[in-house]
């Protein structure tokens, strides 16, 4: 039997945390190995919002990159828990929630610029989706 890497132990106890408090949400987590380091992404439609879900599962994380200093940091590290390098959430917003936001905005053209609020409609659209919030899921 293959042994699985300290990513892919943090990602099935990360899957396990999601799917215990986001029962109805369908989650993606998977991890990858490379030179260098590990990481764990997150991948799901609507839901929470993904501040919420990286507060839950930071503690997965043990470091952070350093821009100024172009370093990786480690910050966070917690011998009791698996951990990975990267942990990356994707909130991706699905079709029929991308829907409804362009018919309560009244948007008519999605692709157009909106003179109003001084941006294109598409960023119009994933502010309004950024402000939702699903603890259910929308399909």
């Amino acid at each position: 039997m293959r042994e699985l890497t300290p990513a892919a132990h943090a990602a099935k106890q990360i899957r396990g945390i999601l799917k215990s408090t986001f029962p109805n949400i369908k989650f993606s987590v998977k991890s990858s190995n490379f030179s260098m380091g590990d990481s764990v992404n997150v991948d799901y439609e609507d839901g929470p919002k993904s501040t919420d879900i990286k507060e839950l599962i930071s503690q997965y994380q043990y470091g952070h990159f350093n821009g100024m200093e172009d370093i990786y940091e480690h910050s966070n590290t917690n011998d009791d828990i698996p951990q990975t390098k990267f942990l990356h959430v994707n909130r991706n917003i699905s079709e029929s929630t991308r829907e409804q936001i362009i018919k309560k905005l009244n948007i008519k053209d999605v692709d157009g610029w909106n003179d109003k609020r001084g941006l294109w409609n598409t960023q119009v659209i994933w502010q309004e989706f950024n402000t939702m919030e699903f603890k259910e899921a929308t399909q």
